[in-house]
């Protein structure tokens, strides 16, 4: 019921809200479907009924599962196959959002980020520490608020035997959605991976940490998550 008169004069929504952790997807996979995809659905329609006339829906590369050797790198059209409930979600309220676009009412943009990572320079927005998270965990350590960092795995097939990701900066993906609104035109479905185009091992991301803090970061080798 607040919807409507939020969106009234409203030209443009960029839909950013969603619960996130692909741990706790798995231990509630129906409050991940109810927030995820049945919320989105009302404020989709809530839009279309305020005459918004431009959508964009921040997605996730957790809608591409894990690609095998033939759908790498990962892009746009690679087959959508989550693994995981959190994935599921995302992609599941993608095709929702396109099916209620595709009566013309609004223009859609749909952003699938891979691994987000800082914070925003200026301090308006933090970003808070969690130790699921790689980055918060590393500075967390180096801060000596942990003992040691625990690295899930030492033999992936990658130069240094740690994980590889595409980590991609809070402030490129803002610019990537200023950019898209610009392009957003009555009728356009568009839809673009953002990341850096570089991937980072754990090791690098321990090494930049120390590099940049002054401290060690105490490691330790567990098994692969």
């Amino acid at each position: 019921s607040a919807l409507g008169p939020a969106l009234e004069g409203i030209d443009a929504v960029m839909h950013f809200a969603a619960y996130a952790r692909v741990d706790e997807s798995t231990e509630h996979p129906d409050r991940y479907h109810e927030n995820n995809v049945e919320v989105t659905g009302r404020l989709v329609r809530a839009a279309q009924q305020a005459g918004v006339r431009r959508f964009i829906f921040s997605s996730s590369c957790a809608v591409y599962g894990s690609p095998d050797a033939d759908h790498l790198p990962v892009r746009e059209e690679t087959p959508l196959r989550p693994d995981n409930p959190y994935g599921a979600s995302k992609a599941n309220a993608e095709t929702l959002v396109r099916d209620l676009a595709r009566d013309g009412s609004f223009a859609l943009g749909i952003l699938r980020y891979f691994n987000v990572i800082g914070s925003d320079p200026e301090r308006i927005l933090d970003d808070p520490a969690v130790d699921t998270r790689l980055l918060s965990a590393c500075l967390r350590t180096a801060r000596g608020e942990r003992e040691q960092f625990t690295i899930f795995g030492t033999d992936y097939d990658t130069p240094d035997g740690t994980a590889v990701r595409d980590f991609v900066h809070v402030s490129d993906i803002a610019s990537a959605h200023v950019a898209l609104l610009e392009r957003l035109e009555s009728g356009a479905d568009l839809t673009f991976n953002v990341g850096c185009g570089r991937a980072a091992s754990v090791r690098e991301i321990i090494r930049a940490t120390e590099a940049v803090t002054g401290r060690p970061v105490p490691v330790a080798v567990g098994p692969r998550r």
